[in-house]
């Protein structure tokens, strides 16, 4: 009953990408006869996903979304942006805000904070229904910092689904999700941790979490 997958990742770490990678591959096994739509944070909106290809072939190879780009555009997987062109144009101020916790201000960019995650997520939400609208019966791969995919998050795109068909996968090497500081960090020493209770899922924020090494 699946029809969006959210991963939710922890950012630039090329061991996340590479499970990531690996994930996507064992979905599209699993799926031979589904189209699967691929949207991330990682491409901008209306900007040609292949024309980014190119540029990181020749300048950032080693770019730890690279090899996920690559292997999407070989296995002919329709790659789409999400992020507003805006978001990479403009060079925010930076505002001083608490952590939780810690209440210690420290810098934080404008499309970072909670209101500026907001304004993202809502142009992700209309770019995500237009293509739903064009591809009603794909299977999405939704591919985003954690922030943005986790049950539990402010302002999730995970909340504009119904909860029986979505799967949300969070991928960290560091645990710093508000499961992880409410449980205490008992749950820390596991490489992998899954509900299918959903209602467990909604608590901890997904269905399942992979921590790589």
């Amino acid at each position: 009953n699946t029809k969006q997958i959210l991963i939710g990742e922890q950012h630039q770490i090329k061991g996340v990408s590479q499970e990531i990678l690996s994930f996507i591959k064992n979905v599209q096994a699993q799926n031979p006869r589904r189209q699967i739509i691929y949207l991330t944070e990682f491409l901008l909106q209306d900007i040609d996903p292949l024309y980014t290809l190119s540029i990181m072939q020749l300048y950032i190879k080693d770019q730890p979304y690279y090899d996920i780009f690559f292997w999407l555009s070989t296995h002919n997987i329709c790659m789409m942006g999400l992020e507003p062109q805006y978001v990479w144009e403009m060079k925010p101020p930076h505002l001083y805000l608490g952590h939780l916790f810690q209440p210690k201000p420290f810098p934080v960019p404008l499309w970072e904070s909670v209101s500026g995650v907001y304004l993202r997520n809502q142009s992700w939400r209309g770019a995500i229904a237009a293509a739903r609208k064009k591809y009603p019966d794909a299977l999405f791969i939704i591919h985003a910092g954690y922030g943005h995919t986790d049950y539990t998050s402010p302002f999730s795109i995970a909340g504009m689904f119904n909860p029986q068909e979505t799967f949300v996968l969070r991928v960290v090497q560091e645990e710093e999700s508000l499961f992880h500081t409410f449980s205490e960090g008992k749950l820390a020493g596991f490489s992998l941790l899954g509900w299918k209770d959903k209602q467990l899922a909604l608590l901890a924020g997904c269905d399942a979490q992979i921590k790589v090494p």
